[in-house]
């Protein structure tokens, strides 16, 4: 997909530079579908970006709650709708935010074991 794009998504994503981003996302013809699971056709670059684009979100929203589990002052959660706010699909969106309101650092899934916490 990189080679596609013209420049690695991956590094685009990871300092924060939408300007990339975007110019994937706008090759998308025709309106987006609402989710992934809801499209019936042939993949576009754009479509597997955005995939790609949701499953790194969805990474760093993963590791900013371990880090709040642990005792870490981050805002979670704004962060995580800032990023959701750049997606496409109005279905994943909603999908996507509607969790927000289920997680918690306290959550087994993200709860960091006794012994890798600060005494």
């Amino acid at each position: 997909m990189s080679r596609w794009a013209g420049f690695d998504l991956v590094h685009a994503w990871r300092v924060g530079d939408q300007a990339d981003w975007d110019a994937v996302l706008d090759r998308h013809e025709g309106p987006w579908p609402d989710t992934l699971a809801g499209y019936d056709g042939t993949w576009s670059q754009s479509l597997r970006a955005h995939q790609l684009l949701t499953e790194l979100d969805g990474i760093e929203l993963s590791y900013e709650i371990g880090l709040a589990s642990g005792g870490v002052s981050i805002d979670w959660r704004d962060n995580h709708i800032r990023r959701v706010q750049r997606w496409r699909m109005a279905g994943m969106k909603e999908a996507a935010l509607a969790q927000l309101d289920r997680l918690s650092p306290d959550t087994v899934l993200y709860r960091l074991p006794k012994n890798w916490l600060a005494s």
